[in-house]
């Protein structure tokens, strides 16, 4: 059973540019070779990735691909029309369907890429996605039986003349001779699909996957039913259905169900793998998933998933691949998503990432040891041992195994110590060999252990066939190296990052522990501390990384971090080169940038009633905005993000005067003139202001209805302001001038409650928050001119 664990999310790129210089060590691919971002980390599986490329829109043309760990290929072949599924069958030929002329075939190729065979259907539509080259020379296929159905008879509002897609499958002999045959109109029901049945055209099964479980006997995905189906190979009955309307399983948990999903294998261990496509889950996302079944008892359990948090979704296609590592292949399948594809530890931590940067993806994503037989090497791992200030070489055989003349066109490394000292191209006859003198001089670089993978290949790139066949060579070399690794923290000291940022600490060479063991994704975590605000501070969850040139350490949070936190990372000094150098501890802070929204608030509030007419409406944030644009708020753009109308948002205009204060948090809107009585109103500011941090604040709005006018009218009446009121008891007075006043509050009886004397100000805060909610007369006198101004004040 392997554990469940949050995604680490890992994020070392090597992005390949593609062009095509002269002669050099650089990766040269051809120009429409698809452009992809590959994660190069933490300790992946060895071996090569199948996959196929092409456009996921009209899915031709496409490459057929496969690659190494650092995303070079050692195969590709550019096809014009409509190709997916290569793979490493079990007879241990590769396959790939193809389709040029409008017939659907499987293609067989031997290991030097020559098309040994085809496979495909003639009374039937075949199916593509899927197909099975056994190890005793059969073939299984499937294929698409549409039939003419009259489904007014059915079911209500049904076509009498509907096209409905049934599945047959087929097990072929050597010579391509029918000796099974299974068809789903003899063992389904056209009500079992959750299509709709009043289409014209109706898809009942959508068959994605074969699978020969361990028993011998099939397993299909009849997606279009959300179910799987294990079938006899010897009598075509159905052993068991699993999910859907017929689904003959109880789960452990129900939650684990999955939804409509692809690729379903078959586990040398009795369990099977399923990528799960999520479609119909809330929220939409894919996972792949390994479950226990009982068929005996029928019931199922999950025994684990990798759901990457719920946040990626491929509604079509896709695989999950168990790796002799226990490391697991995760296609997100015919859409563009990123990760397109990835390879996760059992724990949940990624061992790389690739993304497609244009509009390809692939169906499917296999991982399998490999080695074409078209050219051999001498040997594949070369150690040149120390270099001592001369170049150090080694004479590498290269055997050409076709009937025709070999070209190798060049090679490519990802270091400059290491070289092939003859020009190329270079041609080696049918059934010949020829030596290649491989120079290791680690000029201008500093570490003291050095490896590296060379790529030698033999590219066509012609107007017929744009291909390459490939072989890699691992080489190693030492030189002395007196100096301790040089390691760098990023975020640094000056830096504010987002609250999903990743921290890396990058050294200039490969590292170890001191006991020369080597240092994988299980045992970095020690190495590394992450806390908040300082060495002492609280410490915080995560998950270390190391590259797979183990020299960059990716750091992921277990979850968010804290906006505008200060947080410690460091590591400690117990790591070493591989020339024995001790580390040294290193250590930086960094701080997290705001990420939340500014919140806004307008009173009077939303549904508000009796709002004084006389009254200035306020918009209040709780952080300082500017316009979206970055420019800031000035009192004379704000009729261009506040609105203020009658009734409702379609409402006439009223006009209005409005300000905001200096710390850009309050915007008062004053109407030209009073509000009608007993009418309703609508104010909002829409979706225009930010914060600081470039946070959206999303629109505020206010319904209010207002009442009678709390403004005493008076010959000698002035400009004051009164506002929030009604309100809480805290009410702002805006005075026109800095003139001596007495401010005075009584109740309706007449009673003084509240009394400020020599006030001088332009605005003054009054506080009657403590009084009991109730009508207030507010009476303000101007001893200079024995003027007294009155304002009622309403408190709820």
């Amino acid at each position: 059973m392997r554990s469940l664990k949050s995604a680490i999310l890992v994020t070392i790129i090597v992005i390949f540019i593609f062009q095509i210089p002269v002669n050099s060590q650089e990766l040269i691919l051809p120009e429409n070779y698809p452009d992809y971002e590959f994660s190069v980390s933490n300790s992946p599986d060895d071996g090569y990735l199948f996959i196929t490329s092409r456009p996921q829109s009209t899915k031709y043309p496409a490459y057929l691909q496969i690659v190494d760990n650092y995303g070079t290929p050692v195969f590709y072949r550019y096809l014009p029309g409509q190709a997916g599924n290569l793979t490493l069958q079990r007879n241990d030929l590769l396959s790939y369907s193809y389709n040029s002329v409008g017939t659907p075939q499987f293609f067989i190729m031997d290991s030097s890429y020559v098309v040994v065979d085809s496979v495909s259907m003639d009374d039937y539509i075949l199916d593509t996605h899927d197909f099975i080259a056994m190890e005793n020379g059969h073939f299984l296929i499937f294929g698409l039986d549409i039939r003419t159905v009259d489904m007014s008879v059915i079911v209500e509002g049904g076509k009498p003349n509907a096209s409905l897609e049934g599945c047959i499958i087929r097990e072929l002999d050597e010579n391509k001779d029918v000796v099974f045959e299974w068809n789903s109109w003899d063992h389904y029901d056209i009500t079992d699909t959750y299509r709709s049945l009043t289409r014209a055209s109706i898809v009942l099964v959508h068959p994605n996957t074969l699978e020969i479980d361990l028993d011998g006997n099939i397993l299909l995905i009849a997606r279009a039913m959300n179910e799987i189906t294990k079938i006899s190979r010897q009598t075509g009955e159905i052993i068991w259905r699993l999910g859907g309307k017929n689904n003959q399983f109880d789960f452990a948990d129900t939650t684990h169900l999955f939804h409509m999903p692809h690729d379903i294998r078959a586990l040398s261990n009795g369990n099977y793998t399923l990528f799960d496509n999520g479609k119909g889950n809330v929220p939409e996302y894919s996972r792949a998933v390994e479950y226990v079944l009982d068929e005996v008892n029928k019931t199922i359990e999950m025994v684990w998933e990798y759901d990457a948090n719920k946040e990626i979704y491929g509604p079509s296609g896709g695989s999950a691949q168990l790796l002799p590592s226990g490391n697991t292949i995760i296609c997100y399948g015919g859409q563009m998503n990123h990760p397109s594809m990835i390879e996760v530890h059992p724990d949940g931590s990624k061992a790389w990432q690739l993304d497609y940067q244009d509009e390809n993806s692939s169906g499917r994503a296999l991982k399998f040891p490999w080695k074409t037989n078209l050219f051999e090497l001498s040997t594949y791992s070369i150690d040149f041992g120390e270099y001592e200030y001369v170049p150090r070489y080694y004479l590498l055989t290269v055997t050409n195994h076709a009937d025709h003349n070999l070209i190798l066109t060049g090679y490519s490394t990802h270091t400059s110590a290491f070289k092939i000292q003859e020009s190329f191209p270079i041609t080696i006859p049918a059934g010949g060999e020829t030596d290649l003198t491989v120079a290791y001089e680690p000029i201008g670089i500093q570490t003291g252990y050095i490896t590296d993978v060379m790529t030698i290949n033999s590219d066509i790139n012609s107007d017929t066939l744009v291909q390459r066949i490939a072989q890699q060579v691992k080489l190693m070399g030492t030189q002395e190296d007196f100096n301790s690794p040089i390691g760098s923290i990023s975020p640094s000291l000056t830096d504010t990052v987002h609250l999903d940022a990743s921290i890396y600490i990058e050294f200039d060479e490969a590292i170890r522990l001191p006991d020369d063991t080597e240092l994988t994704y299980l045992n970095i975590n020690p190495l590394v501390t992450l806390k908040k605000d300082d060495v002492d501070g609280e410490d915080v969850a995560f998950d270390a990384a190391l590259s797979t040139k183990k020299n960059l350490i990716t750091i992921t949070p277990g979850a968010l971090l804290d906006h505008t936190q200060t947080f410690y990372v460091s590591i400690s000094n117990n790591y070493e080169d591989y020339s024995d150098n001790q580390g040294v501890k290193i250590s930086t802070t960094f701080s997290t940038i705001d990420m939340t929204s500014p919140v806004g608030t307008i009173n009077p509030q939303d549904g508000s009633i009796n709002v004084d007419p006389d009254s200035d409406l306020i918009i209040q944030f709780d952080e300082p905005v500017r316009n979206f644009d970055n420019s800031v708020i000035v009192d004379n753009n704000l009729d261009t993000l506040v609105i203020l109308k009658i009734g409702n948002e379609a409402g006439a205009n009223v006009p209005f005067n409005a300000t905001i204060n200096i710390d850009k948090t309050i915007i008062t809107v004053s109407p030209e003139s009073s509000l009608s009585e007993n009418t309703g109103y609508y104010i909002a500011i829409w979706r225009g202001v930010e914060d600081s941090h470039n946070n959206l604040a999303d629109t505020v709005y206010s319904q209010f209805t207002t009442g009678l006018s709390s403004k005493i009218k008076s010959p000698d009446d002035f400009s004051l302001k009164v506002y929030p009121n009604p309100g809480n008891g805290i009410y702002q007075i805006r005075f026109p001038d800095k003139q001596e006043r007495m401010i005075r509050v009584t109740n309706l009886v007449g009673k003084t409650i509240f009394r400020k004397t020599n006030l001088i100000a332009g605005e003054y805060v009054l506080d009657l928050s403590d009084k009991p909610n109730n009508i207030y007369l507010l009476f303000i006198e101007e001893p200079d001119s024995g003027k007294t101004h009155t304002r009622k004040l309403i408190k709820q």
